[in-house]
């Protein structure tokens, strides 16, 4: 579900998409899917991204991606990322 998140972003919103679009799509994770709500954190979605410290399973793919394209590895345009 991130990959897709993240190739969606990455189509949108560019390579380097602002914290608020980060974390917007962090938001909307919990809201259409409740049970992933980490119940035991301020606002239930800082282990998808949490801008205060940049970390999260979004941050990290945007990472991973970013220096895979860095490295020169060259995708297709299609490519799921």
């Amino acid at each position: 579900m991130v990959n897709i998140l993240v190739a969606h972003m990455i189509d949108n919103h560019g390579h380097h998409p602002t914290k608020a679009i980060r974390e917007d799509d962090a938001r909307g994770i919990v809201m259409l899917f409740p049970s992933l709500k980490d119940p035991y954190s301020k606002k239930g979605y800082e282990h998808f991204y949490d801008a205060a410290s940049s970390t999260g399973y979004i941050f990290w793919r945007l990472k991973t991606v970013q220096r895979k394209i860095h490295r020169g590895s060259a995708l297709p345009p299609n490519s799921p990322i």
